[in-house]
C-alpha cells in the first residue's frame, strides 16, 4: 500500500463492521479507520475497544478524508 497512509470508513459499527475495523486494525496498523453509525453510543463504544480511531454520525463528514 505504499507508505502513504490510507484512512478506511466503515459504516455501520455493529457485528460485521466491528469485525471489520477490528480486522483492519490488526492487519494495516498505519491505517486510519473512522466509524460511522446513528448511535453515539456505539462510537463511544467503538472507540473504547481499539476498533476505530474517529467516528461520525453524518457519512458525508466521514467520507472527507477517505481513501476506501
Amino acid at each position: 500500500m505504499g507508505s502513504k497512509r490510507r484512512t478506511f470508513v466503515i459504516v455501520g459499527l455493529g457485528l460485521i463492521g466491528g469485525s471489520l475495523a477490528k480486522a483492519i486494525r490488526a492487519r494495516l496498523r498505519s491505517a486510519r479507520v473512522i466509524g460511522v453509525s446513528r448511535s453515539p453510543r456505539k462510537i463511544t463504544l467503538a472507540k473504547k475497544k481499539g476498533l476505530i480511531h474517529e467516528g461520525f454520525t453524518q457519512l458525508s463528514s466521514a467520507l472527507r478524508d477517505a481513501d476506501f
